[in-house]
């Protein structure tokens, strides 16, 4: 009887072992792409060769997922097409929509790419390296390679923008919790003597083209260097940054293609239903009905003038006093209603009350990482 007891305990052992999950007692397993959301890294066009396995290395300005070479980090080849995905879902990976994050591709015989600014408008993409080398920010010696997403605007989701040590500026995209007038105080207040001693230029030199490359005026420059009280050889009598150009806005072209058309006015509902990015509309072109917001009005307006039922300022069609596209006004950068094209160049002064705490931003996981 207790030799019979004794094989039914076990008999019961074994059944509950084989129902536990291999997740359960595997915790550093490689996320298979399936059902969730998804980056992918194209290493053929990469020019990437003889590795094992593709990662992505995923974190925020405040966490980080998964420690650099884990298998958790490691993506899948299921069509053998060297296009390695990397489903965040099945890594239990959960992006905010509201936030701005980072990505590293890297892979198991030693390649890497810069910081690669992404986000949830990135899910489906692919990323790439362009065959460009990107100096790393904090070690001039050393470089990675550039990568872009194949359906991002560089200039949202790109290579992060950051000034090196020795004062070169890399990168496309700014990240949010900075601007290029922040990151020039923190150079002039952190790098600027190593930069002095290793970029062989003087200061003049060396802080025109660092605020030409961030699109800072001379305004930006005097301010700055006032907030840091560092002293420098610079004088703006005599800088070459050039000044902001002036852009064109055509009232209703909201694609910007220099006309205003049907296109315009579907671009305009593509952006209203989330099919198009902002930075995929001339926000102060769209606005032509001058509410101060890009609505579904906006395409009705354009669809009336081009029907030849109403001028863009929704005058009667062929009236002298109406806008229309053929009297464009002429905008600077940074004014109320300047197109979306110089949106980034100003920003550099409007995000300056900020200078202070994004300079010194962290994150949790590992930013260029050094192999």
């Amino acid at each position: 009887m207790k030799r019979t007891l004794c094989l039914l305990l076990a008999l019961m052992l074994l059944l509950t072992g084989a129902l536990i999950p291999a997740s359960a007692v595997t915790a550093d397993v490689t996320p298979t792409a399936e059902d969730g959301n998804t980056f992918s890294f194209d290493a053929t066009t990469s020019g990437w060769n003889n590795y094992e396995y593709i990662a992505f290395h995923i974190w925020g300005d405040d966490e980080s997922f998964a420690d650099w070479g884990s298998r958790k980090q490691r993506g899948t080849d299921t069509d053998g097409d060297n296009i390695w995905t990397y489903d965040l879902s099945a890594a239990g990976i959960t992006l905010d929509p509201e936030k701005q994050y980072y990505v590293i591709f890297y892979s198991s015989n030693g390649n890497q790419t810069y910081n690669l600014i992404c986000g949830t408008a990135c899910y489906g993409d692919t990323g790439y390296c362009t065959g460009n080398m990107i100096e790393n920010p904090v070690d001039s010696e050393k470089t990675a390679a550039e990568a872009m997403w194949r359906q991002q605007d560089a200039s949202v989701y790109g290579p992060e923008l950051a000034i090196t040590s020795i004062g070169n500026v890399v990168g496309s995209a700014c990240p949010e919790s900075k601007s290029p007038y922040s990151m020039f105080v923190t150079f002039l207040k952190d790098n600027l003597t190593n930069a002095r001693s290793f970029s062989g230029k003087d200061d003049q030199t060396l802080i025109d083209d660092v605020a030409a490359a961030l699109g800072l005026s001379d305004d930006d420059v005097n301010r700055a260097i006032a907030e840091t009280g560092v002293e420098v050889l610079w004088n703006n009598g005599t800088s070459v940054i050039p000044e902001p150009p002036i852009y064109t806005v055509i009232m209703g072209d909201a694609n910007d293609d220099g006309e205003v058309s049907i296109l315009d006015a579907t671009r305009i509902q593509r952006y209203l239903a989330e099919l198009a990015l902002e930075s995929d509309v001339n926000m102060s072109a769209a606005d032509v009905d001058g509410d101060g917001e890009v609505t579904i009005f906006d395409a009705t307006r354009i669809q009336r003038y081009l029907a030849e039922l109403c001028e863009l300022d929704g005058s009667p069609y062929g009236s002298t006093h109406g806008s229309g596209s053929a009297t464009p006004d002429e905008l600077t950068p940074g004014s109320s209603s300047s197109s979306s094209s110089s949106s980034s160049s100003s920003s550099s002064s409007s995000s300056s009350s900020s200078s202070s705490s994004s300079s010194s931003s962290s994150h949790g996981g590992s930013g260029f990482v050094i192999l």
